[in-house]
């Protein structure tokens, strides 16, 4: 973290009481002396802040917030504008659920105060959950109190969690030279974003180097401490097999690693990758995993679910096909569940195993909202402007409707290795596993703000989508 980071992150309780304060005055001084006395003991020192530490617990907050907005000034320390102050507020008050200050119904009666229905999005959530308190204490409401109470908790804990994250690991910085193989692909690309120029090498074939030729990846990973290892594919072309890609290319890279003096290696695999399982995919990406795991290397394995954000499959072919054809059909006739991860959430992850975390771990990564397809269909079709009926279908039919586009498009509407996830759900890892450290897990949903920062241009399928119109 650098120095203006480490004050920003010691000043943040006195700014986020200054925050709480600007949003809704009711605030009490005590918590801001003790914590003006607390940064003096850490070696922290103005003018003002001295001032502040003396005055007394009783104080009127409205004396004392000059005098914060002083000692920020006089340590050098960013004061928050009006947006900042909301997310600030809103981190305070979970907090004080979370260590048992105040109850759900008085969070969720505060933020329907303070933010109605027009706030950030979490806020907007608490405010709808307070109606719902509202409908069980008048009789008429459908929910209970329980159920509520858990998503009120569950909404706190999202929110200090990012939060703390986003103090801790400001964009999450890596901090040493990396280098991504499958490092044009969609999440190659936005890894390779994260890192300053110079910082990382972006490795596929796109860049001339195949992740079977030994030589080239040793001398594209030298001078690099981590490979980030997330080449891979999803239907099989050509002499572009699982075997091969999967396989063999890991082993590949394993070896180029080891002569390169690469020390780290983190693969990207997926949810419910297994042995024994009828899918050359899932097989394959499992046979990865375990020539990972006995490498020597240190390493992190995550086992995604789906991962959604600009420039992807999910969202980018949910959109084109509800506006060529308004119509969905579920991967059987009993849905399993989906936990999209935002691509964001996935970067931090990949950042935090770079930096050195979750050492010999096999983790666990699925995003924070549960849901079934079809709902995510109709949310993007909605935010496309589309109206889209969905279909039951049998899993046996998708899989002829996966052939086929793998037969016709550049980019499948669908693969078969795909109907494989999604007719056995893409919730729950499979094996022994870890869980995401929770400062870094995953906490932003499938909302309607991280649909439209994924959603392509607008349109439906062109012939330039079909193999045959190249």
């Amino acid at each position: 973290m650098t120095d203006d980071a480490e004050l920003q992150a010691a000043l943040t309780p006195l700014i986020n009481q200054l925050s709480l304060w600007r949003v809704h005055p009711a605030v009490g001084a005590r918590g801001v002396i003790t914590i003006a006395g607390e940064l003096l003991l850490a070696g922290r020192d103005s003018p003002a802040l001295r001032m502040l530490a003396g005055e007394r617990p009783d104080a009127d907050f409205r004396d004392i917030a000059p005098l914060i907005e002083r000692t920020l000034d006089e340590l050098g320390a960013l004061l928050p504008g009006p947006d900042e102050d909301q997310r600030r507020a809103l981190w305070v008050m979970c907090e004080q659920l979370l260590d048992g200050t105040v109850t759900p119904r008085q969070l969720t009666s505060w933020a329907h105060i303070v933010y109605a229905h027009d706030g950030p999005e979490n806020a907007q959530e608490l405010a709808e959950l307070d109606d719902d308190f509202d409908g069980v204490e008048s009789g008429w409401g459908m929910r209970m109190a329980a159920h509520i109470v858990a998503e009120v908790d569950a909404v706190a804990r999202r929110v200090v969690a990012a939060e703390r994250r986003a103090l801790l690991y400001p964009r999450l910085v890596p901090t040493v030279r990396v280098a991504i193989t499958g490092g044009t692909g969609f999440v190659g690309r936005h890894v390779e974003e994260r890192f300053e120029t110079g910082q990382a090498v972006a490795i596929s074939r796109r860049t001339g180097i195949d992740v079977e030729n030994e030589d080239a990846l040793a001398a594209a990973f030298a001078g690099c401490e981590v490979v980030v290892h997330s080449a891979g594919i999803n239907r099989e072309i050509g002499d572009q097999t699982y075997q091969r890609v999967h396989v063999e290319g890991t082993r590949t890279v394993i070896a180029a690693a080891k002569r390169a003096g690469v020390t780290k290696i983190i693969m990207l695999s997926f949810l419910r990758a297994r042995p024994d399982c009828g899918s050359r995919y899932h097989e394959s990406k499992w046979a990865a995993e375990e020539l990972i795991r006995e490498s020597g290397l240190d390493y992190t394995i995550l086992k995604a679910g789906m991962i959604y954000g600009h420039g992807d499959h999910l969202v980018d072919h949910l959109s084109h096909a509800v506006a060529t054809l308004p119509l969905f059909a579920t991967v059987g006739f009993r849905e399993k569940p989906i936990r999209p991860i935002p691509i964001a959430d996935l970067v931090d992850i990949v950042v935090g195993a770079v930096n050195g975390r979750m050492s010999r771990e096999t983790v666990s990564v699925t995003g924070a909202e549960q849901l079934l397809l079809r709902d995510a269909v109709r949310r993007v079709a909605r935010l496309t402007g589309k109206r889209v009926w969905v279909l039951r279908a049998p899993v046996w039919a998708v899989y002829a409707l996966a052939q086929l586009t793998e037969w016709t498009m550049k980019v499948p509407l669908i693969a078969k290795s795909q109907v494989r996830m999604l007719a056995e759900g893409v919730a729950e890892a499979w094996g022994d596993v870890t869980e995401v450290p929770e400062d870094i897990a995953p906490t932003l949903r499938f909302t309607d703000e991280q649909i439209r920062a994924a959603l392509p241009p607008p349109g439906g399928f062109r012939w330039r989508d079909l193999r045959v119109g190249r």
